[in-house]
């Protein structure tokens, strides 16, 4: 079995715990990669979606070649309340 996360650093113990591991081979990596970055953009509500213009045009030249992007968003309803157009 093999239980694999970027983000239990505080919670090994518990993942443990929960999944009855006993006497695990815990393997730790740093996170720090040269291939990952965090930006950040405050934006006004009313500009939000607007704030996306750089991944949908990354999107529309790169096609499959897009580099993996993940949004993040604080809630499941802030997702919910942006208009799809």
């Amino acid at each position: 079995m093999a239980a694999i996360t970027s983000t239990a650093n505080n919670t090994i113990s518990t993942v443990v715990k929960e999944l009855a591991l006993k006497e695990p081979l815990i393997i730790r990596i740093s996170r720090n990669r040269q291939n990952i970055r965090l930006s950040t953009i405050k934006t006004k509500k009313d500009a939000i979606l607007s704030g996306f213009d750089w991944l949908a045009n990354l999107i529309i030249c790169e096609g499959e070649l897009t580099p993996k992007t993940i949004i993040f968003c604080n809630t499941l309803n802030d997702i919910a309340r942006w208009p799809i157009t």
